[in-house]
């Protein structure tokens, strides 16, 4: 190829460089790293090779065929065209304990379409396939049933189970291992249950009949049948008892009442057959005394021809024994610590009620007859512990009154109430405050409002925003502990956005602005210190600073948008602190990152101790990269074309101090660098900074 001359190349160069300085600044500080015209994501899939940035699940849109792409600069690794979206998946998971994470593959068939499974590990001689099989299967998992630290894959078809060790082997299929195998209505699930860290095997057929079997296998060098169960839906487990091992909860088929099994040898531990499934009743497990037994809870709510009943166990001296029995009927009911930290309560919910017991059973607190005014129409109860003394003081909504109830000096108090408003959420700390704050909303006409949560006052309205045309979003902007209010208005005739912040007297508007409503998700995308805004609209992706000003658009920033089809996803691909973003459309993907510099100007430090720069810029073939670090140690060294794609590395150790280091134009293979615009990036100290060069070749 004949080269340019000099004295047409570089005019044309230095008119590009003037133009995109002349754009706002969002448009030259964030920038995509990649494009991939013909992907849509399907998910982060984790680090899977030798450099330490993740790798992303996406999908052809043109043939759906799966594929594998660097997080950092939108290389397809490897694909997988047997492999379709929306009929295959992908698991993910580290092996071989080698911090890297090999995949599974797999499709389960149907029509013309045979089952298969590839699992392959990336090796330094690139993608490995460990072993593939044409197997039938519907699910599959990972187990370690053999020791703490080895994986094994548990596969389900609908007509059997296996275990397959990560060379392929099948160890276990379950149409061979029990002699009654009939194939119908197949599960499987594994758990620890001996508490050895391996897990053990259960096995299920005939899920959803009455003559359901569950038989249960444990590891000795093969897979040895332990005990099984026939006529039992077995729910899981939890130690109840003074042995380390789990107990299995599960209900009759024929007769629905409940029951726990020896988890290791199934005898039956503690019948239930006061409660029910066919009874709407449940059976639940919690550790109150922190003994690390959980005691048990049974609960029957009233029916037709149906007595109420609360009946909670407890081992004691091998047995269990009763805590307490009472014949409430209750919608809900679990443990709670409403009166000091470690003193638990049990709190019972009924249809227009609500009471708390103590662990003998005695009755503590109702609100029907304890709560001046109380309707009972349609109640709802938050726990939250508003002045952080580990104990749970109650938020209550009945009908049109919010209330708070609290333990004080021996006995719960309802310490303010209020008609005026309801009861729509707990605010994070926003303000000088050391308690955080009740959303409400106002029962007149619907707006917003914070009320002091001990003593009910007003802290502030904002009477732009109801409940019935906005929300309200707390967000952190400068990771400082304190939240600032974002309200906005999704519907009616005007748009409208404003954050507050608290001024040390007041909430202060931080910003406003009319643009179109987005859903938004905040997040560290130019340092780990504070957060931006990102907002997605129907056809648009915005990211705004906590002080309102936009720094990026994609209908202006990204080449090619057409907004059609907008999606995003927010992640951390290199794991430096600092989020990149996904923006999509029909053009296709994009990762988006910053390329510029956080200063002064935006309170928060340098992110390297001296300003970034390079000498000369253009440059014909060398340049120098200029820097100054605050300690000894490596620092990561990259230059990037413009679209995102690496050029060269320069990484080295260097001592604290200011540094010049030289790059000779060059790719890795000794090829010259692109001409036009490049991205240097220089980390050091935990932190980066990147900026921009141009290349004008010779």
């Amino acid at each position: 190829m004949p080269r340019t001359p000099l004295g047409t190349a570089l005019p044309a160069l230095l008119l590009a460089v003037f133009l995109a300085s002349a754009f706002p600044a969002h448009a030259s500080e964030f920038a995509p790293k990649w494009h991939q015209p013909f992907l849509a994501f399907d998910r982060i899939v984790g680090n899977t090779d030798t450099d330490p940035q993740d790798e992303l699940l996406f999908y052809d849109v043109r043939d759906n065929a799966m594929l594998l792409l660097d997080g950092l600069t939108g290389a397809v690794e490897i694909g997988f065209p047997e492999f379709l979206h929306g009929d295959a998946d992908v698991l993910a998971r580290d092996i071989d304990n080698d911090a890297r994470l090999e995949l599974v593959l797999y499709r389960r068939g149907g029509g013309p379409t045979a089952p298969l499974m590839r699992v392959i590990k990336w090796t330094p001689g690139g993608w490995t396939q460990l072993f593939a099989h044409n197997d039938p299967m519907s699910v599959v998992g990972f187990c370690s049933l053999r020791s703490p630290s080895q994986v094994e894959l548990l596969e389900m078809s609908d007509t059997d189970v296996r275990v397959r060790d990560m060379a392929g082997t099948v160890l276990l299929r379950a149409s061979t291992a029990i002699g009654a195998w009939t194939g119908v209505e197949v599960s499987a699930f594994s758990l620890d249950i001996d508490a050895d860290g391996i897990e053990e095997l259960g096995v299920v057929q005939h899920l959803f009949s009455s003559d359901t079997h569950t038989q249960f296998f444990n590891w000795n060098g093969a897979f040895v049948p332990t005990w099984s169960a026939t006529g039992w839906f077995l729910t899981g487990g939890e130690n109840t008892d003074g042995d380390p091992q789990i107990e299995m909860f599960g209900w009759n088929k024929l007769d629905g009442h409940h029951a726990l099994f020896d988890g290791v040898t199934g005898a039956t531990d503690l019948s239930l057959p006061e409660f029910k499934f066919l009874d709407n009743a449940h059976v639940e497990a919690f550790d109150i005394d922190g003994d690390g037994r959980r005691e048990v809870f049974g609960v029957r709510p009233a029916g037709p021809g149906v007595t109420p009943l609360l009946h909670a166990y407890k081992w004691s001296l091998g047995n269990y024994v009763t805590m307490f029995s009472t014949p409430d009927s209750a919608a809900t009911a679990y443990p709670v610590q409403t009166r000091a930290a470690n003193q638990w309560e049990y709190f019972v919910e009924k249809e227009h009620d609500f009471l708390l017991r103590d662990m003998n059973g005695g009755l503590l607190f109702r609100a029907a007859t304890a709560i001046p005014g109380w309707s009972g129409v349609a109640p709802r109860v938050a726990q939250v512990d508003l002045n952080h003394d580990g104990a749970f003081d109650l938020v209550i909504q009945d009908d049109n009154t919010v209330r708070v109830v609290r333990h004080v000096a021996g006995s719960y108090v309802q310490s303010w109430s209020s008609t005026a408003w309801r009861h729509a959420g707990m605010a994070p700390k926003t303000d000088g405050n050391a308690n955080e704050a009740v959303i409400v909303i106002s029962n007149a006409d619907g707006h917003y409002a914070l009320l002091d949560p001990l003593t009910g006052a007003v802290r502030a309205e904002f009477p732009l925003f109801t409940d019935a045309d906005a929300g309200l979003a707390p967000i952190d902007f400068d990771h400082d502990g304190q939240y600032e209010l974002l309200f906005t208005r999704f519907f009616g005739p005007t748009r409208l956005a404003i954050c507050y912040r608290w001024n040390g007297s007041s909430y202060a508007q931080l910003y406003s602005h009319q643009d179109e409503p987005a859903s938004s998700s905040p997040g560290p995308f130019r340092t780990p210190g504070a957060s931006e805004l990102l907002e997605m609209t129907p056809d648009n992706l915005r990211l705004r600073m906590s002080n309102g000003s936009l720094i990026f658009v994609a209908s202006t920033d990204v080449p090619l948008w057409t907004g059609v089809g907008t999606s995003s996803a927010e992640l951390d691909v290199d794991h430096d602190g600092v989020d990149e973003f996904l923006a999509a459309d029909a053009g296709g993907t994009r990762l988006v990152g910053w390329t510029g510099t956080v200063g002064v100007e935006d309170g928060r430090d340098a992110l390297i101790a001296a300003p970034l720069t390079s000498s000369p810029n253009p440059f014909r073939s060398t340049t120098s990269l200029q820097f100054s670090t605050r300690s000894e140690g490596q620092v990561g060294i990259a230059i990037y074309d413009a679209s995102g794609r690496l050029v060269r590395r320069l990484d080295q150790r260097l001592p604290a101090g200011s540094h010049a280091v030289k790059w000779d134009g060059r790719d890795a293979r000794g090829h010259a660098a692109p001409n036009g615009v490049l991205f240097y990036e220089v980390r050091a100290d935990g932190m980066k900074q990147t900026r921009k060069m141009v290349h004008i070749g010779n």
